[in-house]
């Protein structure tokens, strides 16, 4: 499995290149980044479709660039091979919602993984639960689950459909939002925004298979759903997409339009943002070899930064990378 890195003040792309027990080639996987930096990847099919019956989370140590397995102490989830699955973090756990199989087989089970205890967890809800699906969204904002659309291959239904669980309680309640509602639809992105309380969507494809081009926002605060101006002449429709939020735009990378596969990536900017002080106090700074070993003492989000804003001078060997 092969880890790419883009700069997006540099529009390049960089190959990772990693060490330690690399997973297997995959599709439909799901992973997920959590505050210590760590990416974690589970699950996913090889080209058979059957699903991967695998225990353990793969765990990616973004300051190493190092591979590792993570077993865990217990083994009581109901079903490994189920692919499509999204995975989000809150309060030290992964929540993996959904997923598909082959034959025709969906779920709307929620399972979380420890990483405290290093443990799976059947989690058991009540409420008005979405229907079994995959490859829908899921995003948690404030200590509540939102997942949104996906289906059983095609989606459920002709407008999309939003549910919200309370990782208190664990209720799940159906939300009844307004405004210009999206169609339904499968295999889309949806990303958070925290300055302006917002989820942002895009494309996927509906109920007669068409890849979809249409940019949305959903107000959290009012639960509006509302069209981006400008965005109905967007010349891109995408589908199996991958997305990410940064820095006041919506960054897409691959899916397939119907017809072609891309590995091309999008960046739909919405707002500029200044850089943090941070990035600036490292930009002004003249490191050298010599100042490495301070620069090791640095806290872990700091040396980060500092891995980050002097990439260049790493990789031509003018500094010392972490180890």
């Amino acid at each position: 499995m092969l880890l790419f890195l883009n700069f997006a003040d540099s529009s390049s792309w960089r190959q990772i290149l990693a060490s330690g027990n690399c997973p297997c080639p995959r599709t439909a996987l799901t992973m997920c980044a959590t505050p210590d930096g760590f990416i974690y990847v589970w699950g996913g099919t090889g080209q058979d479709l059957q699903g991967f019956e695998e225990h353990q989370l793969n765990r990616f140590d973004i300051l190493h660039n190092r591979w590792s397995s993570v077993p865990p102490n217990t083994r009581t989830i109901l079903n490994t091979r189920y692919f499509g699955r999204t995975c989000t973090y809150y309060n030290s756990s992964l929540f993996f919602f959904g997923g598909g199989m082959k034959g025709g087989l969906f779920t709307n089970e929620l399972i979380s993984y420890d990483l405290k205890n290093n443990q799976w967890v059947n989690i058991q809800t009540s409420g008005d639960s979405p229907c079994p699906r995959y490859k829908h969204t899921a995003c948690i904002v404030q200590g509540t689950l939102y997942v949104i659309g996906g289906g059983c291959y095609l989606p459920t239904e002709e407008t999309i459909d939003l549910y919200a669980l309370c990782l208190r309680t664990f209720v799940w309640k159906r939300i009844e939002a307004f405004g210009k509602l999206p169609p339904g639809r499968v295999a889309h992105t949806c990303e958070y925004d925290p300055i302006s309380n917002v989820i942002y969507l895009w494309g996927g494809f509906d109920l007669a298979m068409c890849p979809l081009s249409d940019f949305y926002t959903l107000d959290l605060c009012t639960f509006k759903w509302s069209t981006i101006f400008g965005c109905e002449i967007l010349q891109y429709r995408r589908s199996f997409h991958s997305s990410c939020f940064f820095d006041g735009g919506l960054y897409s990378f691959n899916g397939s339009d119907g017809e072609n596969r891309y590995a091309d990536l999008i960046r739909f900017q919405i707002y500029h943002t200044p850089k943090s002080l941070k990035i600036l106090s490292m930009e002004g700074c003249c490191w050298t070899k010599q100042d490495i070993n301070e620069a090791r003492n640095l806290p872990q989000e700091l040396q980060a930064q500092f891995k980050y804003v002097y990439r260049d001078s790493v990789d031509a060997g003018q500094l010392i990378p972490f180890s």
